[in-house]
């Protein structure tokens, strides 16, 4: 019941927060009214927005797990890694793509950090250390041969990062906190369950 729940909200909630701020009729229907490349940009910010989402997701129902809540399947941990690396993809090519556009020429140069120009550059930069990060945790994990598998911790750090450039450099995060503060309700009412305190039976006499 909570997977597929959550699963749902990764994709609603940051949905309805970029149809909040977005004209979707100009979008679909009135190209003139936006610069070069700007729907490719448009569609890179709801790519990222739910990447970021399943991720929180990923990691909250792994923290659930450990807590002993729920149980999730490889299967399912898997699926949910290789989504998160398939809109992460899809999110850098729109991004990238939308530059190319704007500018004339391809922007190659994005996919490579850049710390030392400005505080947006280096928002920017979290996000594709993050990228590069990602793709080597699911590396690690589809080939595994002679691979040490801590680099598949990898992806969690590039989780991490992948927060802080949403936070950093996004505009919308409503989505995030209210994932984050889901996921640690559920969490806490776990704890709060185990408590001893809550399992305090009165001595018969």
């Amino acid at each position: 019941m909570i997977y597929p729940a959550a699963l749902t909200l990764a994709f609603l909630l940051p949905g309805l927060e970029w149809l909040r701020g977005v004209d979707l009729g100009a979008v679909l229907y009135s190209p003139q009214e936006f610069p070069p490349g700007q729907r490719f940009y448009l569609a890179a910010k709801l790519l990222g927005m739910m990447a970021m989402s399943v991720a929180l997701v990923q990691i909250g129902l792994s923290a659930l797990g450990r807590a002993g809540m729920l149980r999730l399947d490889r299967s399912d941990h898997r699926a949910l890694g290789m989504l998160i690396t398939l809109l992460m993809i899809a999110h850098v090519a729109s991004f990238v793509t939308g530059v190319s556009i704007r500018n004339g020429y391809f922007t190659w140069y994005l996919m490579m950090p850049n710390l030392t120009n400005g505080s947006y550059a280096r928002g920017v930069s979290m996000g594709v250390i993050g990228f590069w990060l990602l793709l080597l945790g699911v590396a690690v994990h589809l080939l595994r041969r002679g691979l040490p598998r801590l680099l598949h911790r990898a992806a969690l750090v590039a989780c991490g990062l992948g927060l802080v450039h949403a936070v950093w450099i996004g505009t919308e995060k409503m989505y995030i906190w209210g994932l984050v503060a889901g996921f640690a309700a559920l969490f806490g009412a776990v704890l709060l369950k185990k408590s001893p305190l809550l399992n305090l039976r009165p001595e018969r006499h």
